[in-house]
């Protein structure tokens, strides 16, 4: 089920673009036709994966509610400056950096493989 606030833009920290907005005007009007996600694809030529992967991305995004996927990370804290890290990304992938790290440096990198995933 679909829930839509007044505002498109529940949670969203980045504005909507026009691709996203595309999307979300599709997933608006087929929550209102009460079709479901598939019948309302063949009926506008669309593919339903297309619907459902949209779906996901825009209730991540903020940009209409629904429920989240957990995160696969971990909050980390550092404090201060550390002379090693390795990171773990949920793929297996493992990033190891040695001598003096930056908290707020490091915390940027998080985010950055965070919004990447």
């Amino acid at each position: 089920m679909l829930v839509f606030s007044q505002s498109e833009h529940v949670m969203a920290t980045k504005p909507i673009t026009d691709r996203q907005q595309y999307w979300l005007d599709h997933l608006k009007r087929a929550a209102a036709s009460r079709e479901s996600l598939v019948d309302y694809a063949q009926a506008h030529e669309l593919k339903a994966k297309d619907l459902y992967a949209w779906k996901t991305r825009l209730i991540e995004l903020g940009h209409l509610r629904g429920k989240r996927k957990k995160s696969k990370f971990v909050s980390v804290v550092p404090n201060g400056s550390t002379s090693a890290a390795t990171l773990v990304m949920p793929n297996g992938y493992r990033l190891e950096l040695q001598g003096r790290v930056d908290q707020h440096w490091l915390a940027e990198l998080v985010e950055v493989i965070r919004s990447a995933s």
